[in-house]
């Protein structure tokens, strides 16, 4: 007969080895779905962000284009009031400055598409990850129970190895007179 404690023992363990294996699958499960979470808010954010940047743009320009207007008027009164004229040099540092001020304008616009669109490139990346993230889910819980299942069967084969040695000394023990 086979000592019960020691197999006892062995049947004891391998169900917690087993148990243990399930649980950290579902532990890394549940690490890769706050991934997943955190990068699809990280992936939220940048879109507003990227949304923001490009209103902000706007009403930059805007504030630009009507300083510039003012500024320009400004300009106009200036030379007529000094007789240049707006012929010649006189209309011609009028047209250079409203061209200068239109730059400007379109080199905020562009500034807030640019920064717009890293921002959804950033936004993209996240979105990325959090697919990846959740990808993995699945994996690590299947993961868990083929480990769990393996510590298992490896514990099942050291309890019936542990059974036989004890079964085959007993028996031994008795044809020697050992008792």
């Amino acid at each position: 007969m086979a000592d019960p404690i020691s197999l006892s023992l062995i049947a004891v363990g391998t169900a917690m080895s087993g148990i243990s294996a399930i649980s950290s699958g579902y532990s890394q499960a549940s690490n890769y779905q706050a991934q997943a979470n955190a990068q699809n808010y990280n992936a939220a954010v940048q879109k507003q962000q990227a949304q923001l940047a490009m209103a902000q743009s706007v009403e930059q320009s805007n504030a630009q284009h009507r300083k510039a207007a003012q500024q320009l008027g400004e300009q106009r009164a200036a030379t007529a009031q000094s007789n240049i004229g707006f012929g010649g040099t006189g209309g011609d540092l009028l047209e250079q400055s409203a061209n200068y001020a239109e730059l400007d304008r379109q080199n905020i616009l562009y500034n807030g598409l640019l920064t717009g669109m890293g921002l959804n490139a950033q936004a993209e990346q996240s979105t990325y990850a959090a697919n990846v993230a959740s990808s993995q889910i699945g994996s690590s819980i299947t993961g868990g129970y083929m480990s769990g299942a393996g510590s298992l069967i490896g514990g099942v084969g050291n309890y019936m190895g542990t059974s036989r040695s004890i079964d085959r000394q007993q028996r031994l023990d008795k044809i020697m007179g050992v008792m």
